[in-house]
């Protein structure tokens, strides 16, 4: 504050100038409205003082007179006169009425006027939070907020900002573009490959030559070892620089020069890769094949059955193509069963056993009760029939292999006889000793070191004759082998003879000495 004499500095709280002594008078700080209002107030009450004695004293004589002061205490008394045709003032009370309304009419303008600035204040409020929000919805706030995650690692936010952003209205497919891109690449990055590949598809279903989604997608792959999901990306891409840049991915499933279904012989399968140097894997047992699954170097040829081939390409790099499954199921035209005659039963003279079978088949059997198969006895004309019980089974095979079911024969001979089938080895050892053609009844030769053996077990007839089947076997230390050599010894004259099968598979004989 400044000395209002000499313009010193007072200090604070000093009630005279420091300088030249001058006192300070210190007034009171006031309110314009209430000092306006203490003013009327006293002018108020002067005025109903003023007219209420004027009331009080009307009709009073003018010699009246009207004590002011105390009285005896030094009061002063005042003498007032008046006049008899005076009449009483009226006008007080209504100036009265009228600064009333006056104060209350400023006491609604007051209130008004603090009602209008709160109005103000609060739709200055309410425009501010609306602006703000407004601000805060808009796509760049949302695409730097992800900008901003992203490089503080928070993935998960940062996608859930940039697809916020990717829907927002009234932006440009290229803004849009961008913040789908952005959604995609934070959800790889927060583990969310689902939700990425979902958004990347999304983006080229739309517009399929997006390069950027094509390598983001790529990206996904071959992070997951998803080649084959790369091979159908690329095969499928129409823009030629994507495809130039990641054709290598791209290798084809093998080729199958038989396609599968139903077939009734065998079937050749030939595998080819499409490029001709990728290695091919397949597998027969329906599991999916690989780099360690069987590797293809020769046709695979499928027999009779149901037949799974599942194969795959792996090219130079190591990418492997879609997997090619076929299946094949494979039934044989067996030929019919061969017939035999006799049929079976007890017989007491021996029936030459006959069989037939379909045309370009071929017969086979056993005498064990085994089922035969291409590797047993091949039927070659008539059999004898064996001496006591036998069972045969035969089977018709086809030039392919296709078999018949057997048929099965059992016979029992019962042959009366005047000498028994040792009667009749022991003749023709004899014989053959006394020609020279063994050396000893033990069955040795000259020249040979083995020992040559005979068996008769079974009788042949021929017209009105009847034979005792004699096979001739050789042994050197392992297991008897046949020589091929077949006597026949007419069991009533004992005549003997050699017996070979004719070019009708029928048995002819020639006398033996």
């Amino acid at each position: 504050m400044l000395c209002p004499s000499c313009k010193t500095e007072i200090p604070e709280g000093k009630m005279y100038c420091p300088s030249c002594g001058h006192a300070i008078q210190i007034v009171p700080d006031f309110e314009p409205d209430i000092e306006e209002q203490l003013e009327l107030s006293r002018s108020d009450i002067e005025v109903v003082m003023t007219d209420t004695n004027a009331v009080e004293n009307a009709g009073k004589k003018a010699d009246d007179t009207i004590e002011t002061g105390n009285g005896e205490n030094g009061g002063e008394t005042k003498e007032i006169v008046i006049s008899d045709d005076r009449e009483t003032d009226t006008s007080a009370i209504d100036r009265i009425i009228e600064r009333q309304k006056e104060r209350t009419a400023k006491k609604i303008s007051l209130r008004i006027r603090v009602l209008s600035a709160i109005a103000l204040i609060v739709a200055g409020t309410v425009i501010f939070v609306t602006v703000k929000n407004i601000l805060s919805d808009r796509y760049s706030i949302h695409m730097q907020e992800a900008v901003d995650l992203m490089a503080k690692d928070q993935y998960d936010a940062a996608y859930e900002e940039y697809l916020i952003a990717s829907k927002k209205e009234n932006i440009t497919d290229e803004d849009r573009h961008k913040a789908s891109l952005g959604a995609a690449n934070a959800a790889f990055l927060a583990g969310r490959n689902e939700d990425a590949v979902e958004l990347l598809n999304d983006i080229l279903a739309e517009d399929p030559e997006k390069t950027d989604a094509y390598e983001q997608l790529i990206r996904i792959y071959e992070a997951e070892g998803d080649t084959v999901a790369i091979n159908d990306l690329i095969a499928s891409c129409p823009v030629s620089e994507i495809y130039e840049k990641y054709k290598d991915y791209i290798i084809l499933p093998p080729e199958f020069s038989e396609k599968g279904g139903e077939f009734e012989e065998d079937v050749t399968v030939l595998l080819t890769a499409a490029d001709g140097v990728s290695d091919i894997y397949y597998t027969l047992d329906g599991k999916e094949p690989d780099e360690n699954s069987k590797k293809y170097t020769e046709p695979v040829v499928l027999g009779e059955g149901d037949h799974i081939i599942s194969a795959v390409c792996v090219n130079k790099k190591g990418y492997l193509s879609p997997v090619v499954t076929e299946e094949y199921v494979i039934t044989y035209i067996r030929p019919e069963s061969p017939k035999v005659e006799p049929s079976g039963g007890l017989k007491t003279v021996p029936d030459n056993i006959t069989v037939s079978s379909p045309e370009g088949t071929e017969v086979y059997y056993t005498t064990d009760g085994s089922d035969p198969d291409t590797d047993s006895s091949l039927y070659e004309g008539e059999i004898p029939m064996p001496l006591g019980k036998s069972t045969f089974k035969f089977i018709s095979a086809d030039e392919k292999g296709n078999m018949s079911e057997p048929t099965e024969v059992s016979y029992n001979l019962n042959m009366a006889a005047a000498f028994t089938p040792a009667d009749g080895i022991n003749y023709l050892i004899v014989t053959l000793v006394g020609n020279g053609t063994l050396l000893d009844t033990q069955g040795h030769a000259p020249s040979v070191t083995g020992t040559y053996g005979y068996e008769c077990n079974s009788c042949y007839s021929s017209g009105s004759r009847i034979y005792y089947m004699i096979y001739e076997t050789y042994e050197n230390g392992a297991k008897p082998e046949s020589t091929g050599n077949i006597y026949a010894l007419d069991f009533k004259t004992l005549e003997l003879y050699r017996a070979k099968r004719g070019d009708d598979g029928n048995f002819t004989f020639e006398m033996f000495y």
